[in-house]
């Protein structure tokens, strides 16, 4: 993953059904139900391929709810907190980066309108313009950024995550003064990619986050210390903890425990533990 996030998964599904007769016409309309699907951990975001339909976007930690039956934007997007709308917008971007890569170069499956018999403008016009959360003048990604498994590359142990932070608001641009690492394990990061400037409205900046070591992750992952702090022009830092994650003791993968019993449709509160 040296370039992009690839443990993302996507899935596409269109309900639409030619009638009966000349086959021209469809049975249902493009937007009518959820279309695409992406999951990245433990995160599950459905949104629809036409910006102004009216069909729900639904959020899910299938972790904590793998029923699926509290969606975390709640039944009006706009009341969504920070922290649940910084999830959407991360997953968003991921689908939307998934289709660039998927295009096809000039035949353009996810832009030409022709590939949805001719509804819309394109699904990456259509997700890139659809929100039906409130805008924020600062998203991240994450509040806590979990380094997974690295792979042993000839001696040494090298992990690639990748933090994104936006803005949706619209007016001036957010200022980035710095993101810098902190922690006594912070010398085993680096930080590549955006890392100071402008974010102009409605768009995103990519953070490459890279553990890179000799010693065996498994030492120090549970109680890695290190964090990314964001000096931003709209107020307060942001802090972003790193959390470590021993594959070996814990079966192959993170298991995730709420941190309160207090509203989901508020609060992200996921903390890594091994069992």
């Amino acid at each position: 993953n040296h370039s992009h996030d690839n443990e993302v998964a996507v899935s596409e599904t269109d309900y639409r059904d030619p009638t009966a007769g000349d086959g021209h016409h469809l049975t249902r309309r493009l937007g009518d139900k959820p279309n695409f699907m992406v999951v990245k951990d433990n995160w599950k975001l459905t949104i629809p391929k036409l910006a102004s339909s009216p069909t729900k976007d639904q959020l899910y930690n299938i972790a904590l709810d793998p029923f699926e039956m509290n969606n975390m934007l709640g039944h009006n997007a706009a009341s969504a907190s920070t922290e649940i709308i910084g999830k959407a917008e991360h997953l968003k971007v991921l689908l939307i980066e998934w289709m660039e890569r998927m295009n096809g170069g000039s035949k353009g499956y996810y832009s030409n309108p022709v590939f949805n018999a001719g509804e819309g403008r394109g699904d990456i016009v259509e997700v890139k313009s659809r929100r039906t959360w409130n805008h924020l003048p600062v998203w991240v990604s994450d509040t806590e950024l979990m380094i997974g498994q690295p792979a042993l590359i000839g001696s040494t142990y090298i992990r690639n995550e990748y933090l994104f932070i936006g803005r949706t608001s619209q007016g001036k641009d957010l200022g980035v003064y710095s993101i810098s690492l902190e922690g006594k394990d912070g010398h085993f990061f680096d930080l590549t990619g955006f890392l100071t400037g402008p974010i102009h409205p409605g768009t995103h900046k990519r953070v490459k986050v890279t553990f890179q070591s000799s010693r065996q992750y498994e030492d120090f992952a549970i109680n890695l210390d290190a964090q990314i702090r964001v000096c931003h022009s709209e107020g307060k830092d942001i802090i972003i903890k790193l959390q470590g994650c021993n594959s070996i003791m814990s079966g192959g993968k993170c298991h995730v425990t709420e941190e309160s019993d207090e509203d989901d449709d508020a609060q992200i509160g996921i903390s890594y533990k091994i069992y």
